[in-house]
């Protein structure tokens, strides 16, 4: 028989039946009944409500399917035992045994049946690889692993300190904003407690290297780029060289800019012609070597990979600079944090200076890393504000502690931004963080070829943050 729905209908005749018969009938109808409408149910809104008893009918009278996870994949450093690579000291390592380093690696992860997204072959051996937990487990146990790590992100925006605090979660405040009308020469508070701007870039050949977000190439006219030495980690594979400049976050062309930005001229709306000095040691070469995404986002394998491939550029060059306006914050652990970091810091700096920002987070300097490292040549740099033209005030948002070298003004710091307006005119910010304060300290070292003189060190403070001694700090000045 069919209903009006067209759905075909069964009539049963329980006639025949006795009542004990007929009780165990209905009995199991009702059974049949409570599970044929869950189940429709089921299937007509795709939803199921909290276990009831047709969940729990069905799970006893029925064998569950088979299902097999499917392994997690996710980064991994592996720093390998250089003895086992045949792997020779970075001053002794032509680029033919480098190529073949990286050969024996690929080599031999494909054992594993994994491929690198990148290795590096001067200071440190390793590679970052992407595979799963019980590969990484059996790669783990080879005697030529030395340690296997997963790959951490560094969390951004960070103010990477500055824009991003690339110290956790920044204070990003960057304010884009177009500069007029203008004094007639405009410069930062910041620049003039470091001294001023000052060009010795005809016979200070020495480079400044920001590791960030790149550097905006449409800005040439303030900034000396050397394009050719750029790299970008940020991609697979390795870009090297001019295509590998682009800044699409902008932290990287305000670091930049404040460290050496150009003394230019700049035409104002009103046909006179205006002099802006945004960076203190203008006209240095700058040398992009991007870590960090459009976001302000990156693992610390490009770090690594960054470093480490500046420890083989610079090999025979004395005295360049490398800026960090980036880090981690909080560490159990400074050494153990970021596996073969410090290996390669301390490489770097024995004929290079490395220059950290402290971080944002109003913390102790011992728990973010890489600022937390105390190695010669390494600097770490906190913020503090320009209060008037003859005082200096601590920020609020800085790290402090023992381990700070020194001090810069990181507060509404002048700088390029890295994009032009729609017609096609500069745009310039202002910029907050240690960030900027590190940009500042690389631009003292690049005019000083190194530290700073102490007699000419005037302006102090004393600041403090929850667990740190008040202690008072100097503000760093270059040369006359």
């Amino acid at each position: 028989m069919q209903n009006g729905l067209g759905i075909q209908e069964h009539v049963l005749n329980f006639s025949n039946l006795n009542p004990n018969n007929m009780q165990k009938v209905l009995s199991w109808i009702s059974l049949a009944m409570v599970l044929y409408l869950t189940s429709d149910c089921t299937r007509q809104t795709g939803q199921t409500d909290k276990p009831g008893a047709a969940d729990i009918i069905s799970t006893v009278t029925t064998k569950p399917a088979t299902t097999l996870a499917t392994p997690v994949t996710r980064r991994y450093i592996v720093r390998m035992k250089r003895n086992k690579f045949n792997h020779k000291p970075v001053s002794e390592d032509p680029t033919e045994d480098r190529n073949k380093t990286k050969k024996d690696l690929r080599h031999f992860f494909r054992n594993y049946k994994v491929d690198t997204t990148g290795s590096y072959a001067d200071v440190e051996v390793g590679a970052i690889i992407l595979t799963d937990d019980d590969t990484a487990a059996k790669i783990e146990k080879n005697d030529s692993v030395e340690t296997i790590e997963p790959d951490i992100e560094i969390q951004g925006q960070p103010i990477q300190q500055g824009q991003p605090i690339q110290q956790g979660q920044p204070i990003q405040q960057i304010t884009n904003y177009m500069l007029e009308p203008t004094p007639d020469n405009l410069t930062s508070c910041a620049v003039l407690k470091a001294g001023g701007s000052v060009d010795i870039s005809p016979t200070n050949k020495a480079w400044i290297w920001v590791v960030d977000t790149g550097i905006s190439p449409a800005l040439g006219t303030y900034l000396n780029i050397n394009a050719d030495k750029a790299a970008d980690f940020t991609v697979t594979p390795t870009r090297y060289g001019p295509s590998s400049v682009m800044d699409d976050n902008g932290h990287g062309t305000a670091v930049a800019s404040i460290a050496a930005a150009k003394k230019s001229n700049y035409n104002a709306s009103d046909a006179s012609t205006k002099t802006i000095a945004l960076g203190v040691s203008a006209g240095a070469t700058l040398v992009p070597v991007k870590v960090l995404d459009q976001t302000g986002r990156g693992y610390w394998s490009n770090v690594l990979a960054g470093l480490d491939y500046i420890a083989k550029v610079t090999n025979g060059r004395q005295g360049d600079i490398i800026n960090l306006s980036l880090g981690e914050y909080p560490v159990a652990s400074c050494k153990n944090a970021i596996s073969g970091l410090d290996v390669i810091l301390r490489n770097l700096t024995k004929k290079q200076f490395v220059v950290v920002a402290a971080g944002n987070e109003a913390g102790d300097v011992r728990l973010s890393v890489p600022a937390c490292f105390q190695m010669s040549n390494l600097f770490q740099v906190a913020a503090v504000d320009c209060a008037t033209a003859t005082s200096i005030a601590c920020s609020s948002y800085s790290n402090y502690g023992n381990k700070v070298d020194y001090v810069e003004v990181g507060t509404d710091v002048l700088c390029l931004y890295f994009v032009k307006d729609a017609l096609n005119r500069e745009q310039f910010a202002a910029a907050t963080g240690t960030s900027m304060s590190a940009a500042v300290f690389s631009g003292i070292l690049h005019i000083n070829g190194g530290p700073p003189d102490p007699s000419i060190i005037s302006e102090y403070t004393r600041c403090s943050v929850p667990g740190v001694n008040p202690r008072k700090y100097g503000l760093a000045k270059h040369k006359p």
